[in-house]
């Protein structure tokens, strides 16, 4: 399922199994045995310039993989207790009744450097993983807040929280860190349903494109509310391009329950606990921009017909009911 190459050529290959593999195509046998008790087993194995394997390795989650400075980084997503050495040692990271993501460095015999792993109450997907050209870790995949949960970015004591789309199962993510998981910067798409990003790719100039698909409206630009895609179908194809903006400052980031509105339901005028002049977009239930403009504290919502709106606040989307 993966191939990557590492500035030796060397070649890494990552892929699933069931049964006893041999990743050795001569006559010489280098057998991979399944974990014990795994729902699932992926393997990781090393060739060299001719072809021939250096090594495999067993692991109960599917493994995205890039190689940088004599280093293989590998990132996937994990539920269930997990050992991250995958040579003769034992290294386990908390369990989570949530997918989690993670991503573990390696040195080029597979022997463990660290792993760190996403530990919010929430969940997480990566897809994708590789390196700029200024050094930077590049990941992308989904998120959510499920519960009232918040889902941080940060893996210090800092928090870095994106809004996600209160309609949807989770949204898209492309987040950028150092070669240690120090974070960096990121941004969400939100969507109203669901979809999953299947490939990611880095330019010259360090913008990230990203591909994937979708169902019904994705928000296609993270600091635009009115630039939006519409699904002609059950499930449509997307693509883009991004630069990364300097990160956001602190008191424009959405923390969980810092932008409240009510009455909710509400009748004539909406109350936000808002001082700042934002651009505002209102949205019916079939993802159809109804209303646009600017506003603080007060929005006035008399002429919309009675349903289920969602209204974007600059970043901020929250869901009320107009009576």
């Amino acid at each position: 399922k993966k191939i990557v190459c590492d500035a030796n050529n060397n070649i890494y290959v990552a892929g699933e199994f069931s049964s006893v593999i041999d990743i050795d195509p001569s006559a010489t046998v280098l057998n991979i045995t399944p974990i014990a008790g795994a729902n699932n087993n992926y393997f990781i194995a090393k060739y060299n310039t001719n072809g021939l394997p250096q090594w495999g390795k067993a692991m109960p989650v599917e493994p995205n993989i890039c190689t940088h400075n004599n280093a293989i980084y590998l990132a996937a997503y994990a539920k269930d207790s997990m050992d991250y050495d995958l040579d003769n040692g034992a290294y386990y990271l908390p369990t989570s009744s949530y997918y989690k993501m993670f991503v573990a460095k390696y040195n080029t015999n597979m022997q463990l450097i660290w792993a760190k792993q996403f530990q919010d109450s929430s969940y997480s997907l990566v897809s994708n993983i590789q390196f700029n050209n200024q050094q930077n870790i590049i990941i992308s995949g989904e998120f959510n807040n499920y519960g009232g949960s918040i889902f941080d970015f940060d893996l210090s004591a800092n928090n870095y929280i994106l809004n996600t789309d209160t309609i949807g199962l989770y949204d898209y993510f492309v987040a950028q860190y150092d070669s240690n998981l120090n974070f960096k910067n990121a941004f969400a798409l939100n969507q109203t349903k669901y979809g999953f990003i299947t490939s990611q790719d880095v330019d010259a100039n360090n913008n990230v494109a990203i591909c994937g698909y979708f169902q019904d409206t994705l928000f296609l630009d993270p600091l635009s509310p009115t630039t939006m895609a519409i699904s002609k179908g059950e499930w449509d194809l997307f693509a883009g391009k991004y630069a990364f903006a300097a990160p956001t400052a602190t008191s424009s980031i959405i923390k969980n329950n810092s932008i409240v509105v009510y009455p909710n339901p509400v009748t004539d005028v909406l109350n936000i606990n808002n001082t700042q002049s934002l651009p505002y977009t209102i949205y019916n239930n079939f993802g159809q921009n109804v209303a646009c403009g600017f506003c603080t504290n007060k929005l006035q919502v008399s002429t919309l017909p009675s349903g289920i709106y969602f209204l974007q606040l600059g970043i901020h989307k929250i869901k009320f009911t107009k009576q």
